[in-house]
């Protein structure tokens, strides 16, 4: 079965769980998996960047630049969402890690996820 949600706003997300396995991350992400180090494939068709033309839901997306995990990847999904037309958008917050501090950042995501979720919720 297919659960809809009317909105989504993953923030700081691990994207793709075949990178981090492959640039060093390896025993960590066999352990969030519940796999066997040596499940490349079954990492890769478990991320959520590799099933991004299947997201339906209305989706706005939050990146810090200076997050562990790599900004470029988070608007990689975004374009992957935005190009099967499902409603897609992005902000990158510069010289935020993973996660917003900067009250700056905080107010504008703030902002952001109100007029989100109140356009897809609203409806």
């Amino acid at each position: 079965n297919n659960i809809g949600y009317a909105a989504a706003n993953p923030q700081c997300s691990l994207l793709d769980l075949y990178s981090e396995w492959e640039t060093g991350y390896t025993n960590f992400v066999a352990y969030l998996m519940g796999q066997t180090p040596d499940s490349q494939d079954e990492y890769d068709f478990d991320s959520p960047l590799s099933r991004a033309e299947w997201v339906e839901t209305p989706t706005l997306i939050f990146a810090g630049t200076e997050d562990f995990l790599p900004s470029e990847l988070s608007r990689e999904f975004h374009d992957r969402i935005n190009a099967v037309g499902t409603p897609a958008d992005y902000y990158e917050f510069i010289g935020e890690p993973h996660g917003l501090y900067q009250p700056t950042s905080q107010f504008v995501a703030g902002q952001a996820q109100i007029e989100w979720f109140r356009n897809y919720l609203l409806k």
